[in-house]
């Protein structure tokens, strides 16, 4: 007994030494991963949805349309299809589960899409050495333009209250000017 004790410490020290000696190698790489969970509109996991992790690219300001093309028209083609291909991409198991893993450090876009389903996406920070865990919900085509149209018309109002606010202390600046004047 005493020697099954002292075999199953030995186990778990040496279990205990891998860890913490692989998450280190790990973080020198820079290399993290991202887990997560797909789930329907109404809930419920979404097995088999196709998960994508998609380089964010800096904004770049759009080339000035004078200027000539180069001789070599293919590489601006090339380089934006290189940008759209995913950096990482897996299927959701059938609890809606998934893991993208060994992934380079930096900032990604989670697209996930299920046919018939509608699709997400989420922004997602990949540290090295560490897991980021994301739960995304699908919208179908409709309920995504019913959110836009809705943040759209928030806007407007904000809009619209900033334009008041200002019209309002214009009046009275001018209002306490003609004070003044009298």
């Amino acid at each position: 007994m005493k020697r099954f004790i002292t075999l199953s410490s030995i186990t778990v020290a040496l279990f205990i030494a891998t860890a913490v000696v692989s998450s280190p190698a790990r973080a020198a790489d820079g290399k993290g991963s991202v887990k997560g969970k797909v789930l329907r509109a109404d809930g419920n996991p979404a097995g088999g949805a196709e998960v994508q992790l998609m380089a964010r690219e800096a904004r770049r300001k759009k080339p000035n349309a004078n200027v000539e093309a180069s001789a070599d028209s293919t590489k601006p083609a090339n380089q934006a299809k290189a940008r759209r291909e995913p950096a990482a991409q897996v299927k959701a198991d059938d609890h809606g589960t998934f893991t993208l893993a060994d992934v380079p450090a930096g900032q990604y876009v989670l697209a996930v899409r299920m046919k018939g389903e509608g699709a997400a996406r989420q922004r997602v920070a990949v540290h090295a050495g560490d897991a980021s865990e994301v739960t995304l919900k699908l919208q179908s085509t409709e309920q995504r333009r019913k959110a836009a149209a809705a943040d759209d018309a928030t806007r407007a109002q904000r809009r619209q209250a900033r334009l008041d606010r200002r019209r309002a202390k214009a009046e009275k600046r001018q209002a306490t000017q003609q004070s003044k004047a009298q």
